[in-house]
């Protein structure tokens, strides 16, 4: 029970450290975005934050399947 109560925590704690970071990397895009076009109708942030939520989901799948099998081999 607690094996597995520490593997879904670790899991969850690398997917927000994920997204976190990938949300870091959209804003700085956004802010080049800003300085570099300056006259720009709208903002890209909403998509960009969109991005950075669903694209982690993939490789977090792959990290719980990964975790799963090797928790099998200890």
């Amino acid at each position: 029970m607690f094996k597995e109560f520490c593997t879904v925590v670790a899991a969850m704690l690398h997917y927000i450290y994920l997204v976190v970071f990938a949300l870091m990397l959209a804003e700085g895009v956004e802010m080049v975005y800003t300085v570099v076009l300056v006259f720009a109708t709208r903002s890209r942030a909403r998509i960009l934050a969109t991005v950075s939520w669903g694209n982690d989901t993939h490789y977090s799948t792959l990290l719980y399947s990964r975790i799963k099998s090797s928790a099998g081999s200890l």
